[in-house]
Parts: C-alpha cells; sequence; structure tokens
C-alpha cells in the first residue's frame, strides 16, 4: 500500500497519525492553528481521540503538534466533502483492516512477549549480584550485623531499623524484644570498648541467619 500519509505507533500498540501531515494533505486553506481546534469541536476528546506535544525549536517559539487516532482522522476525512477526504479516508480505512488482520495481531502479539521477555531477563540481570549475596548470607551459620541484613534485604540501615521499630520487634535501643530472641531470630553481643581509664561495655543486636530470610519476608509484607 502506498504511503499517503505517515502513520505511527506508539506505545500503546495504537496508530496515529500528524494533525499537521494531515492538514497538510487535505489542502485545507485554512491556517492549522485555526483548522484543528474546530475540527476538535466535533466532541473529539484530548487524551482519548488525540494528544498533543510541543515541537522542537528551532530558534522560534515552538509550536503546538496534535497525533490524532485513525478513526479521527477517518472522522476529520469525512468533514471535509472533498475528493482528498474521501481518498484519505480510503486509505485509513485499509490501513485499519490490515491492523486488525489475525496474522498481523499476532505478530504484534508475539513482539510484545518478546519485549516483555527481555524486560525480565533485564530485571533478573540486575537481581543477580543481590540474589548471590543473599544466598551467600544464609549459606553461613554466623550471626549478622544489622549493615550486613541492611543490604542483603536491599533497603538502607536506617529505614530498617525504623521498620522494625515501628512494629516493636525493636526497642527504641534498637536491641530486640525477647520474644524475638527466643524465636532465634535476633541475638545480642556486648562490646566492650576499652578506654585508658575505664572499659565500657556496649550491647549489639546481630541477626541469625533464620532472622535475615525472617526479615525479608516481613518487609514485603509492610
Amino acid at each position: 500500500m502506498n504511503e499517503l500519509i505517515k502513520v505511527t505507533i506508539n506505545e500503546k500498540q495504537e496508530q496515529l497519525v500528524s494533525a499537521r501531515e494531515l492538514h497538510e494533505y487535505l489542502g485545507v486553506g485554512t491556517h492549522f492553528k485555526d483548522w484543528f481546534p474546530r475540527m476538535c469541536e466535533y466532541g473529539f476528546i484530548e487524551g482519548q481521540d488525540f494528544c498533543s506535544n510541543l515541537s522542537e525549536s528551532t530558534g522560534g517559539r515552538p509550536s503546538v503538534e496534535y497525533q490524532v487516532t485513525i478513526e479521527m482522522a477517518k472522522q476529520i476525512c469525512m468533514l471535509q466533502r472533498n475528493e482528498k477526504g474521501q481518498e484519505a479516508r480510503k486509505y485509513f480505512i485499509e490501513l485499519e483492516k490490515a491492523w486488525n488482520n489475525p496474522e498481523m495481531v499476532f505478530a504484534r502479539s508475539l513482539q510484545f512477549a518478546n519485549q516483555k521477555m527481555i524486560e525480565y531477563k533485564n530485571k533478573l540481570e540486575l537481581m543477580q549480584p543481590m540474589v548471590a549475596a543473599y544466598e551467600d548470607l544464609l549459606s553461613t551459620k554466623n550471626n549478622h550485623t544489622m549493615n550486613e541484613v541492611a543490604k542483603i534485604v536491599g533497603v538502607g540501615r536506617n529505614r530498617l531499623f525504623d521498620k522494625l521499630r515501628e512494629n516493636k520487634i525493636l526497642m527504641k535501643s534498637n536491641l530486640p524484644y525477647e520474644s524475638y530472641i527466643e524465636r532465634e531470630y535476633f541475638t545480642v553481643r556486648e562490646v566492650v570498648i576499652h578506654h585508658s581509664d575505664y572499659d565500657d561495655v556496649k550491647r549489639q543486636t546481630l541477626v541469625t541467619t533464620k532472622g535475615v530470610d525472617w526479615i525479608n519476608k516481613k518487609l514485603k509484607e509492610w
């Protein structure tokens, strides 16, 4: 089929036509800036039948461009009541028939599925380092600091503390409530800090391997 007017496809898989190119093809005597608003008065809705955007400026003021659906383009052609309008309308009808051909519909579905597969593959590749780190962490028998846990579950350390306090798992001191220690999710380690004239004992919250997995699941629920 010879291309009378260029047709583009948007991200929603809709066929669109430049209103300015349609105006030019139809040979309308009225200026485009006056003609298109008048066409819209026939009940066309922005966001449904057409969309607008600013063209790139070459030094002057950018002009407003419009992309219209094939259905709107057909109706505009009918409103012109001339040979050019009839010719363009038949052209759009043939385009619609080809677009809705079962083979074309299948081809688009296949293309969409392939695109989704590529997106999923990219997401999986981005997640691989986190998954590997998580598996390494769970494979150890050691207890883990909150900094380590924050990295593995993919949230900031402060946010992790906030969430655990909000849900009454950690106290204001960031130490776990006894019930969660009894469930073997946490343990508390005493760290002695030696000063010149005294020793300072700090209590540090550690997370067990079982606790890491439990926290990761809880964060998804919260």
